[in-house]
């Protein structure tokens, strides 16, 4: 397949090339399927950017197909009011999908996947996705390595490009322990998998925040659905109505609820019946032989935390300013 590259360079300009991806023996399909493309370190030298665009990465309004990106989103080729643009945070799985008619392609990203974003965008009744790696900040640290692999017949779907991603994974002892074999020395997971989860909301402020940056003075009041006792409650109607497992997990149990002040945990929300209450619920709950699980998060910080301290703690972009999310119960949620 033809691959369009466009390099933008350290200087500002930039210029696009057009390639052929190569038979490549994968491990996986012996070549027949399987297409690559790579860039040596000497290759980028005083790039700041290489934007990918495969053949199959390109589609107009009306075609059958898809794109997949890494998060999963689903984009279909549909008319649209005005032209617009998505953009992955972050390539977590290393791949993306395309489909097009009767075949479909998954694109494995074998090196330099932590710089890459993925771009789906329409303008004037066509649609690309690309994989654009922002290099200029980071360095080329390594060979720059993308396969292509085609899928026919049953496999042309985003089941098969799973099919195929979990193939390569296990081909290359990438793959981890399935859970069959982790439930063998984890009696934990093992209930887990046999018990449903339940999630119990107890309490939060609103969401999003009308306030992104909260304060103890601006921070909204935070809504009490459910104490500790009334939860105990809960526990008492499953038993009673016969359900022998169940993982009951306390959403908002912490300081300010859902997501009130993150990373801040403690102490257990008072307006709950505090940390006594909490411990008696839990032993409650383990007595008539339910999983208690503490919904918790340990991957974002809000200002209103105590552990702000002007964003010390907080990931840079490559400029040095702070990695924002997106509004939640704390306010503007930030990466740890």
């Amino acid at each position: 397949p033809d691959i369009d590259v466009r390099y933008t360079f350290t200087d500002g300009t930039d210029t696009t090339v057009t390639i052929q991806a190569t038979p490549y023996s994968s491990g996986v399909d012996n070549g027949r399927d399987c297409y690559r493309i790579a860039f040596q370190k000497k290759d980028l030298t005083d790039v700041a950017s290489v934007e990918i665009i495969p053949e199959f990465g390109r589609a107009k309004v009306g075609d059958e197909g898809y794109f997949l990106n890494a998060e999963g989103l689903l984009t279909r080729f549909l008319e649209r009011k005005e032209d617009c643009m998505y953009r992955t945070e972050y390539n977590d799985l290393g791949l993306a999908g395309y489909k097009n008619s009767d075949e479909a392609w998954v694109a494995i990203l074998k090196s330099l996947d932590l710089e890459c974003r993925e771009y789906t965008k329409y303008e004037n009744g066509e649609y690309t996705m690309s994989l654009k790696y922002d290099i200029e900040h980071c360095g080329v640290y390594e060979p720059l390595i993308v396969d292509f692999y085609r899928l026919t017949d049953g496999d042309a779907n985003y089941s098969g490009m799973a099919r195929k991603f979990r193939e390569y994974m296990i081909a290359n002892d990438l793959m981890p322990e399935p859970i069959r074999e982790r439930v063998k020395d984890n009696e934990i997971l093992k209930y887990a998998i046999e018990a449903p989860e339940i999630r119990i909301r107890q309490a939060w402020k609103p969401a999003p925040s009308p306030i992104p940056h909260q304060t103890l003075e601006t921070e909204p009041p935070m809504h009490a659905a459910l104490t500790f006792e009334q939860v105990e409650d809960i526990v008492d109607e499953l038993k009673r109505q016969g359900v022998e497992k169940a993982e009951l997990c306390l959403v908002g149990w912490k300081l300010r609820g859902h997501d009130g002040r993150d990373p801040d945990i403690f102490p257990v929300e008072p307006a709950l019946g505090g940390e006594e209450a909490l411990r008696k619920l839990i032993k409650k709950g383990q007595s008539e032989g339910y999983m208690m699980v503490g919904h918790t998060n340990h991957t974002d910080i809000y200002s209103i935390s105590q552990e702000w301290k002007d964003g010390k703690y907080v990931c840079k972009n490559p400029d040095g300013s702070l990695q924002k999310k997106w509004r939640f119960s704390g306010g503007l949620m930030y990466n740890l």
